[in-house]
């Protein structure tokens, strides 16, 4: 991905429905900090030079019922990132789709990580 080699989960959306991970809910962190969910993600070189109006592929960041956001990685060479504050011991869903899933090859990072609550 953008032309270097990246630690990442594929996640080839599909166009009938979505890919679903859940991470576990996290402990809260000490007071004065807060939880950040830090998503990655992009699409290979070759995904998306060899296909001309390739679909966008979107990651939708759910906790319990509600959305705490979308990533969402356009046709183009390249890595992006998306922070989201999340609240502890909730288990956290990521829903990956795409309207259309030719060479989708997609692939994520998720990490949870603590910072200053301010």
């Amino acid at each position: 991905i953008d032309g270097r080699n990246r630690a990442c989960i594929w996640a080839h959306p599909h166009a009938k429905g979505a890919v679903v991970f859940t991470v576990p809910g996290q402990e809260a962190p000490p007071e004065g900090r807060k939880l950040v969910a830090v998503l990655g993600a992009g699409l290979t070189d070759d995904a998306v030079n060899q296909t001309q109006g390739g679909a966008s592929v979107r990651t939708t960041i759910k906790l319990g019922t509600g959305s705490l956001g979308q990533l969402v990685v356009p046709n183009k060479v390249g890595w992006l990132e998306k922070d989201v504050a999340i609240a502890p011991n909730e288990p956290l869903r990521l829903e990956i789709t795409a309207a259309r899933d030719g060479r989708r090859h997609h692939c994520i990072d998720l990490q949870i990580v603590e910072r200053p609550a301010s």
